[in-house]
Order: C-alpha cells, then structure tokens, then sequence
C-alpha cells in the first residue's frame, strides 16, 4: 500500500493515520483528495482509474508550526510515495529536503506562484495553483459590495509572506486602504489581540496565510460579534455550510480534488505529470 506524508501548518506535534474516507480533524484538501481519487473525473489526464483509501494508499497526515517542518524525521520511518504539502513554505522545505535524494519523492503542493518560487523549474515538484495572490482586490471588493454598510474594512497580513504581501498589494492598487487599517501578524499569538482590536459595526477581511488558516478557530472565536470576517477560501465561513457572503477564492476541498489528479497520475503512470501546474478555479 502506498504511503501518502501530507502537511500542514496547524497544530504543534499533531499527527494522524487516515486509512478511511471523511476524515475529521485535518485541513479540506485532504477531503478532496481522497474523494477524487475514490470517484475519478475525467480531468486533465483523462485517466478511468480509482483509488481507495486503506486499501490502495494510505495517510499520514502531520501538522506542525511555521518552520518546524521534520521532513528528515517524518519520510525516512517508511518509504513514501508521495509528498503533498500544503502551503508554499511547506513546499520549499519539501523540496529541499528531497533535492539530494536518489530516487526522488514526487512533491505535490498547493501553492500561488510556482514561477516566482522556482517550484516550475524543479522537475520533482507538481502541484495546484490556488491563484490567492492577484485577488486582493476581488477580496476586498466583494467584502464591500456584500456588505456596505460597514465602517470601515480591517485587514489582517502578514509582511514578509508573499501570498499576503502580494494581496494587499493588489488591493491598494485598487482600494484606499489607511495604515491604521492594516493588522501585521508578526507572531502567532499576536493573532486574537490584533483580532478583538478590530471596532465594533467593522469587518476583518483575512488574507490567505496558512497559519491563518490553521488559526482561524481563533480568529473567529476573538472576533466582535457583530464584526463580519472574509475569507479567501469557503471552509471559514460559519457555522456548517459555505457562506457565500463571506469569501472569494478557490476552497481546500476543491483544491485538494485538483491535487488528487496530479496524485492519480503519478500513481498510474509512476512519474511526474505531464502538466506541472494545473489551475482551479475561485468560487464566490
């Protein structure tokens, strides 16, 4: 039975064998993959050919904080097929740690700027863009139409992530936005002070950081009551179904599906997919 290593940015120390369907307790993209895989379409490859968990290929899902990331640990206990990582910090530690390995390890990531990363000249890494980079602005504007009675929009970064960098950039090409009105996550814990600081009858417009992401219980929970969040991806709407008000982008669970065709190649095939990046596309 194959050995899927899947990471995220989440829990400290939390791990998980997945060797059935619905999982609980791991990120959406997971979810995805195992569904396509159990139920194929047609996709980029156009390959009829299932594969089900716990009998064909198992799990072990890790979750871990930023740059604590024990790939030399986690892959070596027992041979892995296939890496799949994420987020894009998540990747680069992948690949740096499979670069001096002979055979290597197919890579498979979620990440929103392979060429600016160099993940499309490495010839191990595949994966999906999440495209979270060039929609600030779709962010932003859709917040704003969906609710325009609100005071004023708050934003929560992170300075230095390219993905959130590169969102708040795109929406001041497109939007005032006052500095005051910028919340800079420079530690973890600062996530709850920074959120409960946001005025009541204001709304918190979330930029797509995976630690966000692995917070946002936090972030929901620290929030004013009457103070709506806005997501880049519909799992973090509240409380049991997608809130279509509330986010603009592609989900974990569709992304994950997308992943579980690069996945089903390397599986068929044993190499690399023919197209190294495939695309998925936003939902709002």
């Amino acid at each position: 039975m194959d050995r899927i290593l899947a990471v995220a940015i989440g829990k400290v120390g939390y791990y998980t064998k997945i060797n059935a369907p619905n999982p609980s307790g791991v990120r959406r993209y997971i979810n995805g993959l195992i569904d396509f895989l159990t139920n194929p379409t047609p996709g980029a490859y156009n390959i009829n050919k299932s594969y089900t968990i716990g009998v064909n290929y198992y799990i072990d899902y890790y979750e871990c904080d930023e740059e604590a990331e024990d790939f030399a640990t986690w892959a070596s206990a027992t041979t892995t097929a296939i890496i799949f990582c994420m987020s894009t910090p998540i990747v680069r530690h992948a690949r740096d740690y499979v670069r001096p390995l002979d055979p290597k390890i197919p890579v498979v990531g979620v990440f929103s700027d392979a060429r600016g990363e160099g993940f499309d000249r490495v010839a191990y890494i595949c994966g999906v863009n999440a495209d979270r980079i060039n929609r600030g602005h779709n962010y932003y504007g859709t917040f704003k139409a969906n609710y325009s009675g609100l005071n004023d929009i708050y934003i929560l970064c992170r300075h230095g992530n390219k993905a959130s960098d590169g969102a708040l950039a795109d929406i001041r090409n497109h939007y005032t936005v006052n500095d005051n009105q910028v919340l800079d996550v420079r530690r973890r814990t600062d996530i709850p002070t920074l959120v409960s600081s946001v005025p009541s009858g204001s709304g918190l417009l979330v930029l797509p950081v995976d630690v966000f992401f692995a917070d946002s219980g936090a972030i929901i929970s620290s929030a004013a009551n009457n103070v709506p969040i806005f997501w880049s991806a519909g799992e973090f709407t509240y409380p049991t179904q997608y809130n279509k008000a509330l986010y603009y982008g592609a989900s974990q669970y569709a992304c994950g599906g997308v992943v579980g065709q690069q996945v089903q190649y390397i599986f068929y095939n044993e190499k690399m997919p023919s197209t190294q990046v495939l695309p998925v596309n936003p939902d709002y």
